[in-house]
């Protein structure tokens, strides 16, 4: 009571009212989430272990702001695909480093202790509720100098709930483009990487609110020593290539 006398007072002065103005608008995104623009996303870790198999998962979980749960839906499908994957990924490791572990059991060669593993986590580069854009990095040790990285894109259009391939977002017909604006902007190591990167080559493709990335994974555009690579083409130079609403 005394709080609502207290408001009602402030609210007789100009001054007053524009502050309390601002900070009501200030609680009412916080709590209720009145913006559309972003979607959260925190990254949640999970691990498994077994003899010979170790998996570590950093990944985003995206979800609506508070309060908008019209989006939820699309969300938990989005989730699943990208979960989906991760596990059949984490299948067939698991079961390849068993059939390795085996084979060597049977012979008498010695070896130091170690295991297979797989280790991923992602970049979030656009989540709203018209698209999401994920990237994947997967690393996958089996023995030897070094592992395996990759990287996998999901693109997602969250009004139809529905994946999108690269074909669906930008128009291959366009890839002179692409090639030439990738070439200018690439910033490698020349001393390095001795390919230029295009759309070709890419090992996916993301995109945020206003540019298209293409990534590359190691060993694409030069030795496993210069690294992975990543070009990002502002989306203004390719209006005729775009097909994102």
């Amino acid at each position: 009571m005394l709080i609502s006398l207290i408001l009602i007072y402030l609210s007789r002065h100009k001054y007053f009212r524009r502050i309390l103005l601002v900070a009501l608008l200030a609680l009412c995104v916080t709590l209720f989430g009145c913006t559309d623009d972003e979607f959260e996303h925190m990254r949640q870790v999970e691990t498994m272990r077994t003899d010979n198999f170790t998996q570590f998962v950093a990944r985003s979980r995206i979800t609506p702001p508070f309060g908008q749960d019209r989006w939820s839906a699309s969300l938990d499908t989005f989730d699943f695909v990208v979960a989906q994957y991760l596990q059949q990924v984490s299948d067939s490791l698991s079961a390849e480093a068993d059939t390795l572990f085996a084979q060597y059991a049977a012979d008498s060669i010695p070896r130091p202790a170690w295991q297979c593993q797989l280790y991923v986590t992602d970049t979030v580069f656009r989540a709203d509720p018209d698209y999401i854009s994920v990237r994947l990095e997967l690393y996958h040790y089996r023995g030897g100098a070094h592992g395996t990285t990759w990287y996998k894109a999901f693109n997602y259009d969250v009004a139809r709930a529905v994946m999108l391939s690269d074909e669906d977002w930008l128009n291959p017909a366009g890839s002179a483009a692409v090639d030439a604006l990738a070439d200018a902007r690439f910033d490698g190591d020349t001393a390095c990487f001795n390919l230029r990167p295009t759309l070709r080559d890419a090992s996916c493709l993301n995109f945020t609110r206003n540019d298209v990335i293409l990534s590359y994974d190691r060993y694409i555009l030069g030795p496993y020593a210069c690294g992975a690579a990543e070009v990002a083409i502002p989306q203004r130079s390719l209006k005729e290539v775009m097909r994102l609403k």
